[in-house]
């Protein structure tokens, strides 16, 4: 059975979760795990208590670790809180994963191992798809000696954290409806991360699914090509005939706050068929479409996505190409 991971985070760090994302996808097409975050949560279900029902039922709790995570008063007062206590009891497995330097060092969490290598943050390393994948790595062993424990065999020793403060005596978290307590305002500095942060996960996206889909049948062959640092192609072969072709590129037609897309290898600058701006509301920056072509069922009703949706939204009008 499928290990199931629950994934604590703040919503600042959304790009570099859909770059985690799409390097566990391979342990997800091997069913050695199942992964879940608030974004998960779907339209009339309450959102407190589905957290809590998903960290209850957490065979592994990933805690991704940065400086806005430590401020979350719901990441921190409920999530982490949640996840010593099953770490303590033996019944999860909790693994700090170093996003960004922060103090990570006083957190209740310390004493435990986490990833990536020598708890380097992954913005520091010199490619994040080989932090990213570090971490993936660790997960997969994690996951095997769990389920060599449910077989049957010695599990593997649990490090002791700090005792922690008994729930209590926490602050009250803020309302789930926002991460951020109060409202936030986002710099040109945040969003121009964000833009690249965003870019970068797309990227590793689309180059992770291109290798699975050629993998998938032998007729099919996908080839993904870096032009430069803001702009990739990747094309679809059956046969050794171009059935699906693409062009992504970080800065859009009005703004450097944008990914375009259009339906072509090499396409000419300014020209699209989709364009994702980065916007933002109270508490955090998302990606929005532009050119009308976003359809019910990806991202919010108002037309809000995620990182990880808006990648996984422009896969589907690549692979929509093929026929």
């Amino acid at each position: 059975m499928a290990a199931h991971v629950f994934i604590s985070y703040a919503h600042k760090d959304e790009a570099l979760l859909a770059e985690l994302a799409a390097q566990l996808k391979i342990l997800e097409r091997n069913g050695l795990i199942e992964h879940w975050h608030d974004r998960k949560i779907v339209p009339g279900e309450e959102w407190d208590r589905k957290i809590k029902t998903e960290l209850e039922s957490a065979d592994v709790i990933l805690l991704l670790v940065s400086h806005d995570f430590i401020n979350s008063d719901y990441c921190w007062g409920v999530e982490v809180a949640k996840a010593i206590e099953r770490h303590e009891s033996g019944m999860a497995r909790v693994i700090p994963i170093i996003l960004r330097d922060c103090l990570w060092q006083e957190a209740p969490f310390a004493k435990v191992q986490g990833l990536p290598k020598d708890m380097r943050p992954v913005v520091d390393w010199p490619s994040r798809d080989a932090a990213f994948a570090d971490v993936a790595r660790g997960i997969k062993r994690v996951v095997t000696e769990l389920e060599g424990r449910n077989s049957g065999r010695a599990a593997p020793a649990i490090v002791p954290l700090p005792e922690a403060q008994p729930t209590a005596a926490r602050p009250r978290p803020a309302p789930r409806g926002s991460r951020f307590p109060m409202k936030r305002e986002f710099t040109d500095l945040d969003k121009d991360a964000f833009a690249d942060d965003a870019y970068a996960a797309i990227k590793a996206y689309f180059e992770s699914s291109l290798t699975e889909l050629s993998g998938e049948e032998p007729t099919i062959d996908g080839r993904f090509k870096e032009i430069d640092a803001h702009r990739f192609t990747a094309a679809v072969y059956r046969n050794g005939k171009k059935v699906a072709a693409c062009t992504v590129t970080l800065g859009g037609m009005h703004r450097s706050t944008s990914i375009m897309y259009a339906n072509r290898e090499n396409a000419p600058p300014n020209t699209c068929n989709e364009d994702l701006h980065i916007e933002h509301d109270d508490a955090s920056l998302h990606l929005k479409p532009l050119m009308g072509v976003f359809h019910a069922g990806a991202g919010e009703p108002d037309g809000k996505m995620s990182v990880e949706e808006a990648a996984e939204y422009l896969w589907k009008l690549f692979v929509g190409q093929i026929h």
